[in-house]
């Protein structure tokens, strides 16, 4: 990345306030107004417009006009760019070294690609018992509702922007609205699976075994991925 877009970027998301609200547009695809940004950060207008203005200088979200259906102007609507950006210090270059494991992958067969998947569902676990280590959370003494609750409270610190939308034991549902991966899993179908096992992985170690039924995906041109997860008995 140039040594300008790297400044760009720092310098826009160095503000607590102006990082917040980029971190509210990614989770907000389909795109929110100035209005809506000043009422839910309890700020001016004027000074959410300018910290929309910086973070689109940035190139981190872009804007088109639309209609409100009130007559004047148009006002802007904001929606995040999406295009991955990646600033380290020094520099380094993980994205190739992706690159060439999901390249090598492909060469290496179905065997290979069914032990990635196993393997992400393995550290599903992993991250699942770290996090009951850490917040001394005792599954087995929990009702289904703050199971969930745990299950979401991970998937937030994964940065996967979840939104719980349905629970009724023994289901609930959920939308994740940010994928990780988005630059490789179009070439590569097998990362989505895999990270479907990962997020088993997390849901079973919480809560028991559960079936993760997937109803939209981003890659099939879903704003959002979408599951139903069912504890079994």
């Amino acid at each position: 990345m140039a040594s300008e877009q790297v400044l760009k970027i720092t310098g826009a998301l160095s503000d607590p306030t102006r990082y917040n609200i980029y971190r509210y547009v990614l989770a907000n695809k389909e795109g929110v107004t100035v209005t809506q940004v000043a009422e839910h950060f309890g700020i001016h207008p004027n000074v959410a417009r300018l910290h929309l203005t910086k973070l689109e200088e940035a190139n981190l979200v872009t804007s088109r006009a639309e209609k409100s259906g009130k007559g004047g102007r148009p006002g802007k609507v904001y929606t995040p760019t999406l295009k991955r950006e990646t600033v380290s210090f020094p520099p380094r270059d993980y994205a190739f070294v992706s690159e060439v494991a999901m390249r090598t992958l492909d060469r290496l067969g179905e065997e290979a690609k069914k032990v990635f998947v196993e393997e992400g569902y393995r550290l599903g676990v992993e991250v699942g018992h770290r996090y009951l280590q850490d917040e001394h959370f005792r599954a087995e003494d929990q009702p289904f509702p703050r199971l969930v609750e745990a299950a979401i409270r991970i998937a937030e610190q994964q940065d996967l922007y979840p939104e719980l939308l349905e629970v009724q034991d023994p289901m609930f549902r959920f939308r994740v609205r940010n994928c990780p991966f988005m630059e490789q899993i179009h070439d590569y179908p097998v990362i989505c699976e895999m990270h479907q096992a990962y997020l088993r992985g997390i849901l079973e170690t919480i809560g028991g075994r559960v079936d993760l039924i997937e109803e939209k995906c981003m890659v099939h041109g879903d704003l959002d991925c979408e599951y139903i997860a069912v504890k079994l008995p």
